[in-house]
């Protein structure tokens, strides 16, 4: 009695070398570790900012770069789908990173009444708060939103490519 030959069954589907497919895009788990990444990020810059008593919104580019790298990682390969994405949820990310930074920027400041008669700002925000908040501290400073547009293409470069430069995309 002889025993059967182990054999690697080949396919002719686009993505496959030596008969191994290709590893499934997965978009939401991609999704989830750019989420982790972006609170992470921005808890950080909050903290530094608290450390340092500076906005540091140069920071808003390592949101950028930590969410695309993540978003690639947990969707393990790169798309335009997956830029799409890591490109959102930067956005997010900074937009809630800022209001954290600018809110204690401006309690360290003094000017804790923005609206209404309540004499401090409240951590958990309304939309009507964020939008004051942001529009207190950026008025006249361009600073954050070019910082905010690097950090969005680096969102979109490194969740199309992540880390690895020489690492050839999806589609080939």
């Amino acid at each position: 009695m002889t025993d059967p030959v182990p054999t690697i069954e080949t396919t002719d589907e686009p993505g496959t070398a030596e008969g191994f497919a290709a590893p499934r895009q997965r978009v939401l788990l991609g999704a989830l570790y750019g989420l982790v990444a972006a609170a992470l990020a921005a808890f950080g810059w909050f903290l530094a900012s608290v450390g340092t008593k500076s906005q540091l919104v140069y920071l808003a580019v390592a949101i950028g770069v930590a969410v695309g790298y993540f978003v690639n990682v947990g969707a393990r390969r790169g798309s335009a789908l997956t830029s799409a994405v890591a490109v959102v949820i930067t956005f997010v990310g900074c937009v809630t990173g800022f209001y954290f930074v600018s809110r204690s920027s401006l309690v360290r400041r003094g000017y804790v009444r923005l609206v209404g008669d309540d004499r401090s700002i409240p951590v958990r925000p309304s939309y009507q708060l964020v939008r004051d908040v942001l529009r207190v501290n950026l008025r006249s400073n361009v600073a954050p939103y070019l910082y905010l547009a690097l950090a969005l293409v680096a969102a979109a470069y490194f969740g199309l490519r992540g880390l690895d430069a020489t690492k050839r995309r999806a589609d080939h």
